[in-house]
C-alpha cells in the first residue's frame, strides 16, 4: 500500500484489492506471519518453528534439519523476548506428523489416503475397446 506523506504524517493510502498474482506473490510470507501470530496466542512452540520450515527465504537456503536447528537458536538467543510456553527448545522430531499425534511409528497421512479404498471400490473395467 502506497503512503501519502501530509500534514497528519505517513498515511496508508488505499488501492483496492491486491491483483490475485500480487496476492499469491506474498501468501507465502502472510502464512509465516500468520503461523507467528497463532503460536504467540497459542504458546504452542510448533507452530513457531512451522513457521520458520514455511518461510520462503529460509528453505530456499537451508534444509529442514538446519531451519530446525535455526529455529532452536533463535528461540535461545531470543528466548527472553518470547512468551514463556514459545521458549522451549524442540527435539528433531517434534513436527512430524506422528509426532503430533503422539502415536510411534504411525505413517503420516498422504495426499492419496482413500484412494486405494475408492479404487476398490469402482475396479477399472476390462473392456478395452475405444469408445468415441
Amino acid at each position: 500500500m502506497p503512503p501519502a506523506v501530509g500534514a497528519r504524517g505517513v498515511e496508508p493510502v488505499p488501492r483496492g484489492s491486491l491483483p490475485v498474482q500480487a496476492a499469491a506473490v506474498d501468501r507465502p510470507h502472510v502464512s509465516v506471519a500468520e503461523l507467528t501470530v497463532e503460536a504467540a496466542r497459542t504458546g504452542e512452540p510448533r507452530l513457531l518453528r512451522q513457521a520458520v520450515l514455511v518461510d520462503p527465504d529460509a528453505s530456499s537456503t537451508l534444509t529442514p534439519e538446519q531451519i530446525r536447528a535455526v529455529g532452536n537458536d533463535l528461540v535461545v538467543a531470543h528466548g527472553d523476548l518470547l512468551p514463556e510456553p514459545l521458549r522451549e527448545t524442540l527435539p528433531p522430531n517434534a513436527l512430524r506428523p506422528d509426532h503430533d499425534r503422539g502415536v510411534p511409528g504411525a505413517r503420516p497421512p498422504t495426499a492419496s489416503a482413500g484412494l486405494e479404498d475408492r479404487a476398490a471400490a469402482n475396479p477399472p473395467s476390462t473392456d478395452r475397446r475405444r469408445t468415441p
